[in-house]
């Protein structure tokens, strides 16, 4: 997710650099000449020997830097972990050149991308600066101390990060001793490599002083065998971070003698800052304080060290990471096992879920959590054999929260904030990814900030929100993205701005039509009744309400706009359209599920003791409708001023985001009448609502994939076990769609254990289903799939029976989503070698993006089946499609990741890699690198494989070709996946459990 530009660097940079600068004022006025000299050169390199000052002359220089400078700094450093390498410098100096830009930085962001965008910032930060009259200047002090030159294709130095070419208005500070030479990934014409860049810095009387103070106190630590020399090694091994607590827990003594250790005279020796908890964290004063207990300390007994801090680390775990979890153990010990190279505990520790819990209960979101995975991804993906297990375990992992995050409260981050939280606000806002998709919940923190004086962040977050419209390529979700982009500029008093983003809007509904441009529209009138822009609301809600009524195949999404419709008439005045539309909703024949139907006739209920009763007696059916049903009159009685009654109901919810969602519009109305403790309350219930939970329909997906994975592993007596429970918990779900499309890839299942009577049986009962199915289109698709079962175990008789039958249930010119059907037909006839038949089938298909992805598909085929030249003009056709239509970048990939899959089958890896490559942030730009990775030799198919894994959150379309290429590792891993579902079912915390 993309979060506003706040800085705290500056604040790391006090805490670890508290000194007075003594003597320094020529070498501050030489630093202040350089940076300000309109003809000087661009790079300046200080370097002195150990204890000469450097740190304090670069710290000082960046905290205090002359008029009209603007210094964006980083200082590398081993005292705290995970603080001297590249990964931690883009890190640090990405957030600082966002705020000089006053643009937004991605939260979330692989390696690759943070270097592009470190490249982007720089030069928009500098003619931002320059715009100003200021001039930018990048300080790196410690290049000397960098330890991220590693072997492997992702790996650099710092010093090779920073540009051979420096954007105008640009000056380069670096700073070090004179020794280790110039990394070796630095090019032979860098301007480090430049003799003329150095500027030798003399050694300061008062920092030799000091050295000869601290490191006395570090000798009687050292000699200490008592409590001061254990915290010294704690200090030292952990790599800062840990607290006077920890420290108690760790040496096994009271607080008050750790305490005393700290302030009496060695207390000098230590530095710290501020943790998210409110308790200073400790390090070293001096980076070479650090060196010099390192040394003293030995490699043994650093080993020592730190195998006790895991030990601590273990007890916690095993806890299930209690409330009283040190912050050191969600933070701190993460970068330790990263510095360490310790791959198998960051694996472990970064997917447990009750850790994962904890954080999001400790900083309000899920962020933290996703920049674990992150790290250990980019740490994976820099060595040649990438570990495939803890990439598949680790990829699950991120799609889990993935997943979870998806279903936050809109109202939930703009609630922290307006509560003053917002350490918990920007947490949330960080989980959420990728940010168009979440456009209410960005509109709604936008609002709060700029209603509360905050303009610079809320236009930041509006900004980050509008390129995060650039990235998305689905132009569905770009368009409800760039209604609610109204909203934000309405909100930040930007009239020109709005007028601007209206008109995209409503064009960007133009360009999807149906019940997308209904959807569109109607969000487009929300945000001009926010403006307060009535007469154009009017006319857009009419708008949205003809385009819903002209949608024919989507009664349940045509319902749930009309309710929304229905709130704009409302708002405008217009009661008696409003009612109406609520009284059509409410009908039995108008196709809304039962949710949105109480909804509509909760909207006719004035009376707040009449919706009580109504919640009394309603039964309610199963979980997921009747949690939905509970949460809507939750939202009426909030609607009606009965908070106490609203509160009480949303604590029976049954359904962890339905509840959230009920708490949160309680916090907020609680808020809107200053019922501050109720706000906060309903705040806290909504966020620990969030922990640990997985929607039913993802679970079944999640279980289905596992058992296929198993069987394609070979392991057929796990797989048939977990088949049989997969198929009870199948049958539990409300929705006739996702059981029977569950129950058909179970069938399959059972056909790749050649188990034909299984096979058949469970395909009987997924072929039962399909009259209760609403969406028609759905029931070709399903038996297209199952044809394509049946084939596969040679029961050719029935599967032509299926595809007859798909044939005439889709024959008809008014069939709704026609294309899909035909889509899923042609891939399961070029499945089955009907090639020729799947070819003329795809050429029936409109749009031409599918047809294009289809003729790829197609062309795959025949390159397995031997006809390569055909092939090679299908796949060259398909391309040619994909690159001369208009139809948006999210359609065109998804074309070309097939072209790249057909490239891959005619043994063109070259060129599928490439291109498979270049779109690897697609669900199907995974499933095109996995598919390369099929042909390619082992290494490579191991990095490819990889790359998928780091790339995709949709794991679950991996598993097979892991399955196939790697067993023993997929069935280890699959095992782990499938305790964890299980362990979720029995760990599933109630609205009042403890969430920290």
């Amino acid at each position: 997710m993309l979060a506003p530009a706040r800085s705290v660097y500056r604040e790391q940079v006090e805490k670890i650099f508290p000194w007075e600068l003594v003597g320094r004022e020529k070498e501050l006025a030489d630093l202040a000449e350089f940076c300000t000299d309109e003809r000087g050169d661009a790079y300046t390199w200080w370097q002195a020997p150990a204890w000469a000052g450097k740190s304090a002359l670069m710290a000082s220089f960046a905290l205090d830097p002359p008029p009209g400078v603007r210094v964006v700094s980083f200082f590398v450093t081993a005292r705290w972990a995970g603080q001297s390498d590249w990964v931690a410098f883009l890190d640090a100096v990405l957030e600082q050149l966002a705020e000089a830009a006053e643009q937004p930085v991605p939260h979330v962001l692989e390696q690759s991308a943070k270097q592009r965008w470190f490249g982007h910032l720089l030069k928009d930060a500098a003619a931002a600066c320059a715009a100003q009259g200021v001039r930018l200047v990048l300080l790196v002090d410690g290049l000397d101390e960098d330890r991220g030159v590693t072997v492997g294709a992702d790996a650099h130095s710092i010093a090779a990060m920073l540009p051979a070419v420096v954007p105008a208005n640009v000056r380069i500070v670096v700073s070090g001793r004179p020794h280790p030479p110039v990394p070796v990934d630095v090019p032979q014409r860098h301007p480090l490599r430049d003799a003329r860049t150095v500027r030798q810095l003399a050694s300061s009387p008062h920092a030799l002083l000091a050295r000869d103070d601290l490191e006395r106190e570090l000798a009687h630590l050292l000699d200490d065998e008592g409590i001061g020399h254990d915290v010294l090694g704690f200090v030292t091994a952990a790599g800062g971070g840990l607290s006077e607590g920890d420290l108690a827990e760790l040496t096994a003594v009271a607080p008050w003698k750790v305490r005393r250790v700290l302030r009496a005279a060695e207390g000098r020796t230590f530095a710290g800052r501020v943790g998210r908890g409110g308790l200073p964290l400790l390090v070293l004063a001096h980076e070479e304080l650090q060196q010099t207990a390192t040394a003293s300390l030995g490699d043994r007994e650093l080993s020592q060290f730190r195998e006790r801090i895991h030990q601590w680390a273990d007890r916690y775990r095993d806890m299930r990471w209690s409330e009283s979890t040190p912050e050191y153990l969600l933070d701190g010990y993460h970068r330790l096992l990263y510095a360490q190279g310790d791959i198998a505990r960051m694996a472990e520790f970064s997917t447990d879920r009750a850790r994962q819990d904890r954080m999001l209960a400790f900083s309000g979101g899920d962020a933290a959590a996703f920049r674990e995975i992150g790290s250990i991804h980019s740490f994976l993906l820099a060595q040649e054999a990438p570990d495939l297990a803890v990439m598949l375990h680790t990829a699950a992992a991120k799609d889990r929260l993935f997943w979870r995050n998806r279903r936050i409260p809109a109202q939930l981050p703009a609630l922290w904030a307006a509560l003053g939280d917002s350490d918990r606000a920007d947490s949330l806002a960080g989980s959420l990814t990728p940010i168009a998709s979440f456009g209410e919940a960005v509109a709604e923190l936008v609002a709060v900030l700029s209603n509360g004086g905050d303009s610079t962040r809320a236009d930041q977050l509006r900004r980050l929100f509008a390129a995060g419209i650039e990235d998305q390529d689905n132009p569905r979700v770009t368009a409800r993205a760039r209604a609610c982009l109204v909203r934000m500029q309405a909100d930040l008093k930007d009239p020109g701005g709005l007028e601007e983003a209206t008109e995209q809007a409503r064009t960007a509904a133009e360009e999807v039509g149906g019940i997308w441009a209904a959807s569109t529209l109607v969000t487009l009138a929300q945000a001009l009744l926010e403006a307060g822009q009535a007469s154009r609301a009017e006319q857009i809600t009419a708008e949205a309400e003809a385009a819903c009524w002209a949608v024919q195949d989507n009664p349940v999404g045509q319902t749930n706009i009309l309710m929304l419709v229905a709130k704009c008439s409302s708002a405008l005045a217009h009661t008696a359209r409003a009612e109406k539309l609520w009284r059509a909703v409410a009908r039995p024949a108008s196709g809304a599920v039962k949710p949105t139907v109480l909804e509509a006739r909760l909207a006719l209920m004035s009376d707040a003791g009449q919706v009580r009763g109504l919640a009394a007696t309603q039964t309610m059916g199963k979980e997921e409708v009747g949690s939905a049903c509970l949460r809507v009159i939750a939202e009426r009685l909030v609607a009606l001023h009965d908070h106490a009654a609203a509160e009480q109901i949303a604590a029976t919810i049954p359904d962890w985001a339905q509840r959230a969602e009920a708490y949160s519009a309680v916090g907020w109305a609680a808020l809107n009448e200053a019922d501050l403790q109720r706000a906060r309350r309903c705040a806290l219930l909504a966020t620990r609502s969030l922990h640990g939970q997985t929607d039913p329909d993802r679970r079944a997906r999640n279980l289905v994939a596992y058992a296929e994975a198993l069987a394609l592993s070979g392991a057929h007596f796990l797989a048939s076990d977990l088949a049989g429970q997969t198929e009870r918990f199948l049958m539990l779900l409300d929705d006739p769609a996702s059981k029977a499309w569950g129950l058909q890839r179970l069938a399959r299942v059972w056909a790749l254990m050649h188990n034909s009577v299984e096979c058949q049986r469970i395909s009987d009962t997924a072929i039962d289903l399909l009259p209760s199915i609403e969406h028609e289109h759905w029931r070709p698709r399903l038996l297209s799939a199952l044809a394509e079962t049946f084939a596969g175990l040679g029961i050719e008789i029935r599967a032509d029976g299926l595809f007859t039958e798909v044939r005439r249930l889709v024959s008809g010119k008014d069939f709704q989503y026609r294309y899909l059907a035909l889509a899923d037909l042609a891939q399961s006839l070029s499945r089955t070698g009907q090639v020729e038949v799947a070819e003329e089938t795809c050429r029936t298909i409109e749009p031409p993006l599918e047809r294009s992805r289809l003729l790829a598909v197609v062309a795959a085929a025949h390159a397995r089946a031997g006809a390569p030249e055909h092939a090679r003009t299908l796949t060259a056709e398909a391309e040619d499609l994909a690159r001369s239509a208009q139809s948006g970048t999210y359609w065109e990939n998804q074309a070309l990741a097939s072209v790249a899959i057909a490239r891959a089958a005619l043994g063109e890896l070259a060129e599928a890699d490439r291109l498979a490559m270049s779109l690897h942030t697609l669900p199907d730009g995974g499933v095109a690198l996995a598919s390369v990775a099929e042909a390619s030799e082992p290494q490579r198919a191991t990095q490819l494989l990889a790359h998928a894994l780091a790339h995709t959150y949709s794991f679950l379309l991996l598993l097979p070709f892991l399955a196939r290429y790697a067993p023993e590792v997929t069935l280890q891993t699959v095992q782990l996946l499938v305790e964890d579902e299980q362990s979720d079912l029995v760990r599933t915390p109630q609205a009042g459990a403890d969430g920290g």
